[in-house]
């Protein structure tokens, strides 16, 4: 582990990804209590969810493309300037009180835009600045750091908004991109030999041919889906019960918001050991049942603490099941063409997360947010099912763990 930070781009490449990330979770929570301060109605606040996984499920595929033809270092520099100046943007009409909801979930989805064109590049830059033998620890690291952004992130959002007033969340967020931009433009990487349209599209439909020919693909691409789908309602519904049932200051929804990263790490880092010790279809089976009851418990629970605790269990539950979906697909796939079947689960993911944003909202509003909590359940439980009687099983066939870690690093980010 230490050999790794001796190598100078990777340390910085590592510190200024940290802070990015950061920034973008403290704005996060911002803009969460900013909208349930403006509106109530849980449609508008579920839209604030949706924008920030639609990119991804537009444009994560066409970004891969599109870093192996511009260039890592440039793709990654043109998404780091799109995003500072949408969060410039976005401080100035805050500031200015021009910004309404509807502006602010336009704008996210902008930011969040620029957010899903760079992972791909992000991760395709590791194994430039580390030797091969070192890219699982670099793609562990950056894991790691994305998790720890993502838990302090609503904590110290909440305490600038209880100090220093909303504004300064979305100015935290301009301020974090200037040191991933400055070590990018002082990076000078080695020559890069980049792709062509045509390979990619050949590559595509190859990818496109395998799942209309696997059955067992479509189910497991399916099941993704549909997991992110009703593990929904505990991010998209937090911020609206921070306010109008748990009756939480700035600083206390800080803390809410960070148990939901807080139960992701847990399950990140649980998910790998309990695979191997039980079975994909026992952990995926085990994370919907405990998912479901906790969201189930959401809706009768009235204390902040206790809500912080179930929102840790929900989370930690649902990246168990995305991680033994994951898993058990990944270990049925060539490694010729792991890399595109991955790109075609991280979008459906994206988009049962982002229709799932908009029906928990729209549920919510027609039926009440007791009724979209039991809906939750009931689907994950219905899942849970399935998974018990067809099962996940996991194939011993040889997966290098250079591409392995990536995958599951991706699906961890996609499943936030």
């Amino acid at each position: 582990m230490r050999r790794i930070f001796t190598f100078k781009v990777f340390r910085y490449l590592l510190l200024a990804s940290f802070g990015s990330e950061l920034g973008s979770w403290i704005q996060l929570a911002g803009s969460d209590w900013f909208v349930t301060g403006q509106t109530l109605d849980p449609l508008q606040v579920s839209l604030l969810g949706a924008a920030m996984n639609l990119p991804t499920f537009l444009f994560g595929i066409p970004a891969g493309v599109m870093a192996d033809i511009l260039g890592r270092r440039r793709m990654l520099l043109i998404a780091q300037l799109w995003m500072v100046s949408t969060a410039i943007v976005m401080t100035v009409m805050l500031k200015s009180g021009a910004l309404a909801p509807p502006a602010l979930i336009l704008l996210t989805f902008f930011l969040y835009s620029g957010m899903a064109m760079q992972e791909p590049a992000l991760y395709a830059t590791f194994p430039e600045v580390v030797p091969r033998d070192l890219l699982p620890t670099a793609v562990t690291l950056h894991g790691a750091e994305w998790a720890s952004a993502r838990v302090l992130g609503p904590i110290v959002g909440g305490a600038m908004m209880a100090r220093w007033g909303i504004p300064s969340a979305f100015f935290a967020n301009v301020v974090s991109y200037f040191g991933l931009i400055a070590f990018l433009l002082s990076w000078k990487p080695e020559k890069q030999i980049r792709s062509t349209a045509p390979r990619f599209l050949e590559l595509f439909q190859e990818g496109l041919r395998l799942i209309r020919t696997s059955g067992r693909l479509r189910r497991i691409l399916m099941l993704s889906g549909l997991i992110s789908l009703g593990g929904m309602p505990p991010l998209v519904l937090t911020p609206l019960l921070a306010r109008t049932t748990l009756h939480v200051d700035s600083k206390g929804f800080g803390l809410l918001m960070s148990c939901l990263g807080f139960g992701s790490l847990l399950g990140t880092l649980a998910s790998a050991g309990l695979i191997r010790r039980f079975s994909a279809t026992t952990v995926g089976v085990a994370g919907l049942v405990l998912a479901a009851g906790a969201i189930l418990a959401q809706s009768v629970v009235h204390t902040p603490v206790l809500f912080g605790a179930l929102l840790v269990s929900s989370s930690f539950g649902t990246i168990l099941a995305t991680m033994a979906v994951a898993v058990a697909m990944q270990s049925c796939l060539p490694g010729n063409v792991r890399g595109r079947i991955m790109g075609f689960y991280l979008v459906l993911f994206s988009g049962g997360a982002s229709f799932g944003a908009v029906l928990t909202g729209w549920v919510a509003r027609e039926a009440g947010v007791s009724t979209t909590q039991w809906a939750a359940s009931v689907l994950l439980l219905a899942l849970a099912a399935s998974i018990l009687s067809s099962g996940l099983p996991v194939q011993n066939a040889p997966a290098p763990v250079t591409e392995a870690e990536p995958d599951a690093q991706l699906v961890q980010r996609a499943s936030a």
